[in-house]
């Protein structure tokens, strides 16, 4: 199962995305590494092979895989952490690593290297909208609108160290919103999140999305979460599986619900079995 894509014409289009990584070392000198070398006994390690596919402005589109799938090399390609090998990203179609300044601020990931868990909200936000910009009447009325939508208003006098994992978690969504970015890219945010502040968390990003009809690229290993909140998925298993709607994934593998029906997909992938169809958005 795949899709043809990389259409330069899309809001965001993967093309032939290929990343390798050398191989693991296996002696400090690098001597047994030479000479493996050498003799063609080291292969590179591959993270993503040929993988192409299309993100629809606003939309809410899930990365799924197991580990070592390639979601995070994807998301760390798109942010120009890492470049791919070959091929390229596009969004609106600029490479996003080769003309990277054109892009810059226009995608955010939830990772912020300023983060100061001793710093109380109110300024964790003020200093998140100062690095994205924001004039200082923006910035507040950001602040205001978000820190209601995400419930944290009695919070802003809270050094966010003090707070349980999931209110951190809720404050780094927040710092995230303040950046204004078209794309947002949260790669496993919700990993330490109990399931009712999760489920707050959805109705709140929903919220904002329609509001700003921003685009969202959401990795999880939680099924649930991806059939709850996804609009559209990508499978990854270092190549694409598939693009398709979790509905649509169920009714295709004919399961009850997303999780049962992705153990099933990836038991076929490591058969063998390249079952067709589930390109379909229906």
């Amino acid at each position: 199962m795949g899709q043809k894509g990389g259409q330069t014409g899309d809001y965001l289009a993967v093309d032939h995305l290929t990343k390798r990584y050398p191989p693991v070392r296996k002696s400090v000198t690098g001597i047994r590494d030479l000479l493996d070398t050498l003799k063609g006994g080291r292969e590179e390690i591959s993270a993503l092979d040929d993988v192409s596919f299309e993100i629809k402005k606003g939309e809410w589109f899930g990365l799924l895989g197991p580990n070592g799938a390639g979601k995070t090399t994807f998301c760390d390609i798109l942010l120009d952490v890492t470049t791919p090998s070959s091929a390229r990203v596009l969004f609106e179609g600029v490479d996003v690593n080769k003309d990277h300044d054109k892009t810059k601020g226009k995608i955010c990931a939830m990772e912020y290297w300023f983060f100061n868990t001793r710093v109380d909200l109110k300024d964790t936000l003020l200093l998140a909208g100062s690095e994205w910009k924001l004039d200082p009447g923006e910035c507040e009325e950001r602040i205001e609108w978000i820190v209601d939508l995400l419930d944290l208003r009695s919070k802003l006098d809270e050094w966010p160290i003090r707070l349980s994992m999931g209110m951190q978690i809720k404050v780094y969504i927040a710092a995230t919103l303040m950046s204004s970015a078209e794309l947002l890219v949260f790669d496993e945010p919700t990993r330490f999140v109990d399931i009712f502040t999760r489920k707050k968390l959805y109705e709140h990003l929903k919220e904002f999305q329609k509001k700003t009809r921003t685009t969202i690229i959401w990795t999880t290993h939680n099924l649930h979460e991806a059939e709850e909140t996804c609009d559209r998925i990508a499978v990854l298993n270092n190549h694409l599986v598939t693009v398709t709607t979790p509905r649509k994934l169920v009714e295709v593998m004919g399961k009850s619900n997303l999780e049962e029906a992705f153990i099933q997909l990836m038991e076929g992938e490591m058969q063998g079995d390249h079952t067709e169809d589930s390109n379909s958005e229906g």
